[in-house]
């Protein structure tokens, strides 16, 4: 089923599932583009879908690092890139405060920095209304709406700037953020969760929002990373899979049939990469037991998903999507939806990283560029972008 984010929801209110809004209003207020983002220049390097490796030193200009982008990570209707600098800039909606700069704009056509963080940034994640990052002492710091305590800042009290969360200032290997709720893996494995817990997102076996971080019930080690949407799962050491939340299991639960899994993703469909190159989905319409996406079980490097579509890169730079495009977001030059993986347009190869996003996808190439694409709501003054320029 489609998890559907639509026009701006009061920041009290909790983002369902079940809920179904008007996307026409926010697609007003969204804009991507499809050549380089403007201030922009991505750095090319390795890159898995949903995490950010090590940063090696930029050498040569300051300037040229700020500017130069190293991994790239979408919201529903934001994006934010870390640069070769460390530091953080954002663009998109700004309604709940995601773009992190302490001002009321709603919306940011172009990058802009993130108060305080203009460097000693490891790691980003975006979430539906709330964006966090992960610093270079291993710390955590979250921004936007803080409905059910996203932010982990022990209160529901909305920032427009990078708070820390309690509890976490050092010690945290990865971090991933979901629909209002956030978790982190601790550098000896464990996994702690914070946020709203209408559906048990936060796996400590009850439905009670928590303000600050709390420990996943029966992942106090034995992880190697994790991912987070509606539901929230977390890769094992040993390559399987467990998930939780979403009504159906308020502590880790493990995911039949999965093993040598290497990569997550919980945007959306929730899909597994394996160590042969395969893709595997679950959950929704495909159902509770892992199936392989047809064209996809092998060649693939890197996945990423979010609000009922995916994308793959493959070992050879192509980028491939599937799953609902009303709005573009497979990047085909269609809004048609596609059961099985298409190709991108134009992006054959030359790709380094994905990121995808509620209404948008994103890439980064070789050439140093940050490629987007998105369709436009009726009456929208945003140029429609079915495939990438």
């Amino acid at each position: 089923m489609r998890h559907v984010i639509g026009m701006r929801l009061p920041d009290g209110e909790a983002i369902r599932p079940a809920r179904r809004l008007s996307r026409a209003g926010l697609m007003l207020r969204l804009l991507v583009v499809a050549a380089s983002v403007v201030g922009l220049a991505a750095a090319a390097g390795p890159g898995r879908a949903g995490t950010s490796p090590s940063l090696p030193a930029e050498r040569g200009n300051a300037a040229l690092a700020s500017s130069r982008a190293a991994v790239v990570v979408a919201g529903v209707a934001h994006t934010c890139a870390l640069t070769r600098s460390r530091g953080v800039r954002c663009w998109g909606y700004n309604g709940h405060d995601e773009l992190g700069t302490g001002q009321s704009t709603d919306f940011r056509p172009t990058p802009v920095d993130v108060s305080g963080l203009s460097g000693g940034v490891a790691a980003i994640s975006a979430g539906a209304r709330h964006s966090c990052a992960l610093t270079s002492a291993g710390g955590v710091k979250c921004w936007g709406v803080n409905y059910g305590g996203a932010l982990g800042d022990g209160t529901t009290d909305r920032h427009g700037t990078p708070v820390d969360v309690v509890g976490l200032g050092s010690g945290v290997a990865a971090i991933a953020v979901g629909y209002d709720a956030s978790c982190a893996l601790t550098s000896g494995g464990g996994v702690k969760c914070w946020g709203s817990n209408f559906a048990g997102q936060v796996g400590d076996g009850t439905k009670d929002d928590r303000l600050k971080p709390v420990d996943v019930l029966g992942l106090s080690s034995g992880v190697s990373a994790i991912a987070s949407g509606f539901k929230t799962c977390a890769l094992m050491r040993a390559g399987t899979v467990k998930c939780w939340s979403g009504y159906t299991a308020l502590k880790a639960v493990d995911v039949p049939g999965l093993n040598g899994v290497i990569a997550i993703t919980a945007g959306g469909p929730l899909c597994a990469l394996t160590s042969s190159g395969g893709v595997k989905c679950w959950d929704g319409d495909y159902g509770p037991t892992p199936v392989d996406i047809a064209g996809l079980t092998s060649g693939v490097k890197a996945i990423a998903s979010s609000d009922g579509h995916a994308c793959a890169l493959t070992s050879v730079g192509g980028v491939k999507c599937w799953g609902l495009n009303d709005h573009g977001q497979l990047g085909d030059g269609t809004k048609n939806d596609r059961s099985m993986p298409v190709d991108v347009s134009g992006l054959g190869g030359g790709v380094t990283a994905i990121g995808v996003g509620g209404f948008h996808s994103c890439a980064v190439t070789l050439s140093g560029a940050i490629k987007c694409w998105v369709g436009a709501a009726p009456g929208s003054s945003v140029t429609e972008r079915l495939a990438p320029a």
